[in-house]
């Protein structure tokens, strides 16, 4: 069966899934070779290194067992040689303790049977060490002494013993090492060796599934450069069930709709040039009859727009008169009031002029009754005078019997004198003021006439200003309907002025219109000569 019956999808499918398990096994092997390399690295971690350190802290421990007897040999204290003996029971404890542990980690008969040898040597050297202590805290310490170099031998045999434990822990160590470095390089090998099976395996099935793919694609890219060079008279022959067949039968129909399509376009280019170039001519006049319409609709834009500003102009003058009419008839309205109050104070004043001349002239009276007494006064006065004279001429005559009454006479005479004197002052005095109160009264009368004039001047004045308001009032209306009529009209001529402009608009917009389907028109007969060179350049017979 070939590869070209089964879909591409199914078939990339197939072969990923190959790689994919090709992969799996590659991991699996892997994993296996690492958890045997994983398990001899815990081997000798949890065993043998285990051994190792167990077999270093019990040597340590046995040093320090051997230098606490040659401690409790060299001091003389009670206190130390008991605090040196319960040390060495607690270090002959740690090792037992120590090796307890080290006979978990045996696996081997040979092994629990070295390590039971050292077991009874450190018995034995154990007792001797208790005996060498008696000794010494007897206070024999030459014979402790004697007895540390005796008990040599035991701890010789001991120490042979625990080399021997180090030995076997070491050799074992060693040989684990070997075995897990052996492990390491067979699994490397292993693994190299998948690896190289497995990229072999990838590379084959990529070459197979690439092949499978890239071969129709070819044929199709074949055919596609085929129609691209003009040649549409070549067959396909695509074989197969696969996507790459269904893309070649697909090559070969649309192959078949092009040379059908380009017959067609080169029967209808001829006519479409044509049919371009009448669209051309009939574009170019509509062009120049929307240029003069334009032209003429400029010139009833310019108009209107003229008109608007006239009328606007008229407005804001009539907005302007009608201001200034009310500001007038706002200062009419004043004045009629100030004439008002004017009227009222010289009604008020012409009264108060025509009392005081009343009363002046009541004044004249009076002074004139004052001189009529005064003259009376002078009268007595020249009498009394004239009375005081004669009683002085008759004391002139009585001698010295008279003398006392011709003093008072004379007394009497000189009083009599300054009355007359002093009433003839007195009349001058009214004289005075009665020629001053005669002038008062006559500028009182002429005030009075000329405020009686005023007075009908004001009420005139007043008329003609209450005149003036109703013209104001009714100036303003006029004015009010004449800046209401502008306003209107202004808003008329903008309307207009506006759509006006709208149609200029619309006029400019309909003439690159017009431009622009002439040069469309152009564009399409130039298309359609292209097209038909293009056309030609096909193979379709």
């Amino acid at each position: 069966m070939s590869t070209r019956s089964i879909g591409i999808a199914f078939r990339a499918t197939l072969g990923f899934s190959c790689i994919a398990a090709l992969s799996f096994f590659l991991g699996f092997f892997a994993l296996q070779q690492i958890s045997d390399v994983r398990t001899q690295a815990l081997e000798i971690q949890d065993n043998w290194l285990q051994r190792v350190r167990v077999l270093a802290a019990a040597n340590t421990s046995l040093n320090r067992y051997r230098m606490g007897s040659m401690q409790h040999i060299l001091t003389n204290s009670s206190e130390e040689m008991s605090g040196y003996e319960a040390k060495a029971t607690l270090r002959l404890s740690q090792i037992r303790e120590q090796m307890a542990e080290y006979s978990k980690l045996l696996r081997t008969d040979s092994e629990r049977g070295q390590l039971q040898a050292f077991n009874q040597s450190l018995d034995a050297y154990a007792k001797r060490h208790q005996e060498l202590l008696q000794v010494s805290r007897a206070g024999d310490k030459t014979g402790a002494r004697g007895h540390l170099a005796s008990i040599r031998d035991a701890y010789d045999q001991m120490t042979k013993s625990f080399e021997l434990l180090i030995t076997q822990a070491d050799q074992g160590a060693r040989t684990a090492a070997d075995q897990s470095s052996s492990t390491y390089e067979n699994a490397k090998i292993g693994v190299l060796a998948v690896i190289a099976l497995v990229l072999f395996g990838t590379i084959v099935i990529a070459w197979l599934l690439t092949r499978s793919i890239i071969q129709p694609l070819n044929e199709a890219l074949n055919c596609a450069q085929t129609v691209a060079s003009g040649d549409l008279t070549s067959t396909i022959q695509p074989s197969g069930n696969d996507e790459a067949t269904r893309l070649l039968e697909a090559l070969n129909s649309m192959q078949g709709v092009l040379l059908s399509t380009l017959r067609q376009i080169g029967g209808t280019s001829t006519q479409l040039a044509s049919a371009a170039e009448e669209l051309n001519a009939v574009t170019e006049e509509g062009g120049r009859e929307t240029h003069r319409q334009h032209l003429e609709i400029e010139q009833a834009a310019t108009a209107v727009t003229e008109m608007s500003v006239a009328i606007e102009q008229v407005a804001r003058n009539a907005a302007f008169t009608l201001e200034l009419t009310q500001t007038s008839q706002q200062n009419a309205v004043n004045g009629q009031r100030s004439m008002e109050e004017t009227l009222a104070s010289l009604g008020s004043l012409a009264n108060e002029v025509l009392s005081s001349a009343q009363e002046v002239e009541g004044l004249a009276d009076q002074a004139q009754g004052i001189g009529k007494v005064l003259e009376v006064i002078r009268t007595i006065a020249e009498q009394t005078n004239l009375l005081a004279l004669n009683a002085a001429i008759e004391a002139a005559r009585a001698g010295d019997a008279g003398r006392g009454f011709a003093v008072v006479a004379d007394e009497v005479r000189a009083l009599a004198h300054r009355t007359s004197q002093s009433t003839r002052e007195i009349e001058e005095m009214i004289g005075s003021i009665q020629l001053g109160t005669e002038k008062a009264v006559k500028s009182m009368q002429l005030s009075n006439a000329r405020s009686q004039e005023v007075l009908t001047k004001a009420e005139q004045a007043s008329a003609a200003l209450e005149s003036i308001v109703e013209n104001s009032s009714e100036i303003s209306r006029q004015n009010l309907q004449i800046t209401t009529a502008t306003e209107e009209q202004a808003r008329v001529a903008r309307a207009v002025d506006q759509n006006i402009l709208t149609i200029r608009n619309v006029s400019v917009q309909t003439s690159e219109g017009a431009k622009q389907v002439t040069a469309a028109s152009q564009s399409l007969a130039e298309l359609a000569t292209d097209l038909h060179a293009m056309v030609k350049k096909f193979r379709t017979d």
